[in-house]
């Protein structure tokens, strides 16, 4: 899972034979590599799986519903309505782009798509093997478990 800063940024989920592909075809990618996870999620439904995920109420209404799925051949990022969050199917992967989002500070864009994929990068976790990112996602539900235990949230 990545956070990418080039001309199409946004969070970025990709194969990690893809990633390889990519760093190695462009060194000077701009990114942060938020680390790796196991799924049996093929990459053809990441996008529904996603948007299954989402289904949830989040801030008075439902994470999902300013989602648009799109295939990356018909994506124009010029032509882009600014309070929708677009998931856009790649060929190796799956980008969430958001206008809102990128019109933020820099760090800022990092944490609210750092905490838009906290509502349903779990969904997309394989039972059987744990990546970098499972282990640091359950070390921060346990973290939020304790927090809510000593009253803190």
């Amino acid at each position: 899972m990545l956070i990418v800063d080039d001309e199409l940024p946004g969070l970025k989920i990709i194969q990690t034979s893809s990633y390889k592909r990519l760093i190695k075809s462009n060194p000077g990618f701009i990114h942060d590599n938020w680390g790796d996870f196991y799924s049996e999620v093929p990459v053809k439904e990441l996008s529904d799986v996603i948007y299954e995920a989402l289904d949830v109420e989040y801030n008075g209404h439902k994470a999902n519903c300013d989602a648009v799925v799109v295939d990356a051949s018909n994506f124009n990022q010029k032509t882009v309505e600014a309070k929708k969050e677009y998931h856009i199917k790649e060929p190796h992967g799956l980008r969430i782009y958001s206008p809102a989002i990128q019109e933020t500070t820099l760090g800022d864009a990092k944490l609210t798509y750092f905490l838009y994929a906290m509502l349903f990068v779990e969904s997309l976790f394989s039972k059987k093997q744990h990546g970098s990112l499972q282990t640091q996602f359950d070390d921060l539900k346990k973290m939020y478990e304790q927090m809510k235990q000593d009253k803190l949230i």
